[in-house]
């Protein structure tokens, strides 16, 4: 018979707060300015929007692998047809 089934109160040992320094940084933005990034299969479900997201970050050059052009997400051909791509 443990001690919290005796009708003794249970000691929980106390988890410090995370902080910041413990999280991965989200902020892939500002880390891939400038840079150029090659994905492959940006036809799938994750793939496309991990390209839609990419499309947004300021790369120098985006390259997108695909099996199949007419395949590519209708929202990421719209993106790189804009002017500023």
């Amino acid at each position: 018979m443990d001690n919290a089934a005796a009708g003794e109160a249970a000691v929980v040992p106390q988890v410090e707060e995370q902080t910041e320094s413990y999280l991965p940084s989200l902020d892939f933005k500002n880390k891939l300015a400038g840079k150029s990034v090659l994905l492959t299969g940006a036809t799938g479900a994750v793939g496309s929007a991990v390209a839609r997201k990419l499309l947004k970050c300021n790369l120098r050059k985006l390259c997108l692998f695909v099996r199949d052009k007419d395949n590519l997400d209708p929202k990421i051909v719209e993106l790189m047809s804009s002017p500023e791509y």
